[in-house]
């Protein structure tokens, strides 16, 4: 069977295991949810099981063949004969086709009615019965839901809870007797772990923190502990951002290194692929925070902030060589591609200018909004320095899903952001949605390839992502060409 369908149907059982499906007090619900559990659960033992099951009752024909073939043989058993071994012979075999020309051959092997065709006919009935034996188990084990945390989680693996506990308390003694009541993943981005801790016991310590590690993916972006250097520089400034409470940067107690934060209230409204619904209040909201975040004076981070190094236009020129090598890897051709990483190769000039912090993923999906206003901005794993206008060109579809565009840049602008001209707003836009649909394909590839990124990496191997990419760059690659 297809592999790639065995693993989307086990991420849509795991999103279905969610307990947001799960409302004891709605009957009405239960009982649909059940149905979608069976109905699913034999598609997943069917697509994941029955290869392996199919191969067990091919095997035990074959050996009957013989000694079915010289009670058989004759004209009332060689049609029947006839089908079992076709059905035996067929590339993808199921069971069904086997099973129908056992059933004629069983009532041929009834006729005869010798000891050596009841041995015969015992042996059929026993490969049937273990083929049913054996799906009814796998059709149990595909109702039990996967490990709670993982089911929206683009990565998770087991953690010592304990000594995560004993790293809190060390990190802040006066804290004395708090400790971990809960913890699990949390949905987040492809290159990092992400925990929710709940607290108990605590009292200057906020009683929600969130734990963000190293995921080693190969997706890109840089390290937490250069994260949690960042932030702190741009909580100090007023930036909207989660207040950074630890790092614990030798990997010894999770496998690799993570970071406390705090976790703030509010939620995801949109994606980049997913656009928001209208609402001009959280719009201005949006590019306010932005300017905020490019007015921070770039001195504030240091000279070990990625990109510091180096002009914008070799940091950018870089970045289009690593991920055209990316794309390349990731083994899906593209006329579209190709023309875009070269139209911006040859017009990296435009990408020149203001220098400021860049978020580099400067998303809704990386934002906790709360009462329309932004609670958090998240995840700053790209951050670099650079021309602020890729952090435009980045947001730009989901701010016209928001409000007019034109609103959008003048919010900024009133919260001191300088507004670039249009032409590098589309070199900016182009860029970002090139670099967007190469780590579409990069996390496609990656989980045909069995890697364990969850439901999230189902959304994007089934939502037609690269497709809404393509369909944007051709407009984009139209409009600048």
């Amino acid at each position: 069977m297809d592999n790639r369908t065995t693993l989307l149907l086990n991420s849509l059982r795991a999103i279905l295991a969610n307990p947001a499906f799960r409302r004891p007090e709605d009957k009405a619900l239960g009982e649909q949810m059940s149905f979608a559990d069976t109905v699913l659960a034999w598609l997943v033992a069917r697509h994941s099981d029955t290869p392996v099951l199919a191969g067990e009752i091919r095997n035990a024909y074959t050996q009957l063949l013989p000694a079915l073939e010289k009670v058989c043989g004759g004209p009332d058993g060689a049609p029947a004969f006839s089908r079992l071994k076709d059905a035996l012979a067929a590339p993808e075999l199921t069971p069904e086709p086997v099973f129908a020309a056992a059933f004629d051959l069983l009532n041929v092997l009834q006729a005869a009615g010798s000891p050596t065709t009841l041995d015969l006919q015992k042996q059929m009935i026993e490969i049937e019965g273990n083929y049913s034996r054996k799906f009814n188990t796998a059709l149990v084990a595909a109702k039990k839901p996967e490990e709670t945390g993982a089911a929206t989680a683009f990565n998770s693996k087991p953690y010592d809870e304990q000594a995560l506990g004993r790293f809190i308390a060390e990190q802040y003694p006066t804290e004395q007797g708090v400790r971990i009541a809960k913890s699990s993943f949390m949905s987040g981005g492809a290159s990092k772990f992400t925990i929710g801790i709940e607290l108990e016991g605590n009292h200057a310590l906020p009683s929600s923190l969130v734990m963000r590690a190293d995921a080693g993916s190969g997706f890109g972006g840089s390290s937490v502990t250069e994260e949690y250097r960042l932030l702190k520089v741009l909580h100090a400034h007023g930036a909207q951002v989660a207040k950074p409470l630890a790092i614990e940067a030798s990997g010894g107690i999770f496998g690799s290194p993570f970071m406390l934060v705090e976790r703030r209230p509010g939620r995801m409204i949109g994606h980049m692929f997913i656009m928001p619904a209208p609402n001009l209040t959280t719009s201005r909201d949006v590019a306010t925070q932005l300017a905020k975040i490019h007015s921070v004076p770039i001195d504030a981070f240091g000279s070990q902030t990625s990109g510091a190094d180096k002009t914008t236009i070799q940091y950018v020129t870089a970045w289009l060589d690593q991920s055209y090598a990316n794309w390349k890897t990731a083994d899906a051709p593209s006329a579209l591609m190709e023309s875009s990483f070269r139209w911006l190769k040859e017009n990296v000039h435009l990408i020149d200018g203001r220098r400021t912090l860049v978020h580099g993923d400067y998303g809704l999906n990386n934002m906790l909004i709360d009462n329309d206003r932004v609670a958090a901005v998240l995840d700053w794993e790209f951050a670099h320095i650079g021309n602020p206008v890729y952090d435009l060109g980045y947001f730009r579809f989901q701010a016209e899903a928001l409000g007019p565009w034109e609103e959008f840049l003048r919010a900024y602008e009133a919260a001191g952001g300088t507004v670039p001209d249009e032409r590098q707003l589309d070199y900016a836009n182009l860029l970002a949605e090139t670099r967007l649909t190469v780590m579409t394909r990069q996390v496609e590839a990656a989980y045909f390839a069995g890697a364990p990124l969850g439901a999230a990496g189902a959304f994007n191997a089934a939502s037609g992502c690269r497709n809404m990419s393509d369909e944007r760059i051709a407009m984009l690659l139209n409009r600048v060409m």
